[in-house]
């Protein structure tokens, strides 16, 4: 992803030797959202949100950010699960459903939240169930920007406007504009050849 600005609570936080951050996950299933935090308890943050307490049964992989505009991708895993979130992972459809990872930053002594960046804004690409020693949900997510490398195929014909919008007729004569065969060249003034010096006119036909 291209750079972003860090607000200046961070930095003037990122400028002290000790440090206190947290990942936060929120899961928009259609049913509901399922927000945890690799913290303990519950806690509200600025957006907002109140996230579920998940601690060491929340990672998250794959966090690349670099100078340029590209899509990377993000792994997260979700391991002791409640049962909301393994019903949600077993029966909610999760194809394209928004996904957003926030990192918060923490006064190390209050443990009062200090500012959040948004690390990853994406979709849910695949979602897979573990079921061995631990269960475990693992759910590969994609970046918005994906859609930059997708053709669109959407053209500016009467097909693909009807596709967008059922009975709208404005671009109906495209083809034939298409196909319009434009003669230019008729001189005014009788026609032959024009005299030296002249400037000729020509009109469409």
């Amino acid at each position: 992803m291209a750079s972003r600005d860090i607000p200046a609570a961070i930095t003037n936080r990122l400028a002290n030797d000790q440090q206190q951050i947290a990942y936060a996950v929120n899961l928009g299933f259609d049913s509901g959202a399922v927000n945890v935090w690799t913290g303990a308890g519950d806690f509200t943050g600025s957006d907002g949100i109140t996230y579920i307490g998940a601690g060491e049964f929340l990672s998250v992989s794959n966090v690349e950010e670099s100078a340029e505009l590209s899509s990377t991708n993000l792994t997260i895993t979700l391991s002791g699960l409640n049962s909301k979130i393994v019903e949600y992972a077993t029966t909610e459809n999760y194809q394209s459903r928004p996904v957003t990872l926030n990192m918060f930053f923490f006064h190390p002594e209050t443990a009062e939240e200090v500012e959040k960046v948004i690390l990853f804004k994406g979709r849910m690409d695949t979602l897979s169930v573990t079921d061995g020693d631990s269960f475990s949900v693992i759910i590969s997510c994609e970046n918005l920007l994906i859609d930059l490398t997708r053709p669109k195929n959407l053209f500016f014909t009467p097909e693909t406007q009807n596709f967008l919008h059922s009975g709208d007729k404005g671009l109906e004569f495209v083809p034939r504009i298409q196909e319009q065969t434009i003669n230019w060249g008729g001189l005014t003034g009788g026609g032959g050849a024009p005299a030296a010096g002249d400037n000729p006119i020509y009109i469409l036909k």
